[in-house]
């Protein structure tokens, strides 16, 4: 059995984006935490702030060369 999570926050695997992500994040206000070459840990807060990530996370187009 699993059990069910109390967690409060998301995991991206964006591994080697991971760092790339954040830095966009970062630009836009957001505060995410990376983990290089593996993902990025997004806490979850409340139903305006997690609309403004989203929002964010869906117009990503990936990192810039």
């Amino acid at each position: 059995e699993i059990p069910e999570s109390q967690a409060n926050f998301v995991w991206l695997p964006l591994g080697d984006d991971a760092l790339a992500f954040a830095a966009a994040a970062d630009q836009e206000g957001l505060v995410v935490r990376p983990f290089d070459g593996d993902g990025v840990r997004v806490t979850v807060t409340n139903a305006a702030e997690d609309d403004v990530f989203l929002r964010f996370a869906e117009g990503w187009d990936g990192p810039r060369s």
